[in-house]
């Protein structure tokens, strides 16, 4: 008997009281959890609104990026009109040349062979005068 006495099976309140601290250290692990959860959570948030400004500021870059990037057809326009008046250019010191040779074979400081091969030259190769 004195086992039995030593050894007291819990009564209804000893229970009650046990659940009672169960459900108050479950209440404060799950409070700690999602406190946890929600630190978690809003720094998550200020790390994709961080990513989203970068972003934002990347797209503003490409966009000023686009709108002043030329294209190949803008460059092969001007480089054709380029080579055109680079022509007209060569074309008038060609014909400043042709003067120039005519004019000093005219007065003899050219023989008429040395006049033919200069006028025969590139780029603008010519029969000779």
């Amino acid at each position: 008997m004195d086992n039995q006495n030593n050894h007291q099976e819990p009564t209804f309140h000893n229970l009650l009281d046990s659940v009672k601290n169960l459900t108050i250290d479950t209440e404060q692990k799950f409070s700690d959890v999602l406190s946890a959860v929600n630190n978690f959570s809003t720094h998550t948030d200020q790390q994709f609104n961080k990513m989203n400004q970068r972003f934002d500021k990347v797209e503003n870059r490409l966009d000023k990026v686009e709108s002043t990037m030329v294209t190949k057809d803008y460059l092969d326009d001007k480089l054709s009109d380029l080579r055109g008046d680079l022509v007209i250019l060569m074309r008038k010191e060609d014909t400043k040349l042709t003067a120039l040779v005519s004019l000093m074979e005219k007065k003899q400081l050219l023989t008429s062979e040395e006049a033919g091969k200069i006028i025969t030259m590139e780029p603008f190769a010519r029969n000779p005068i």
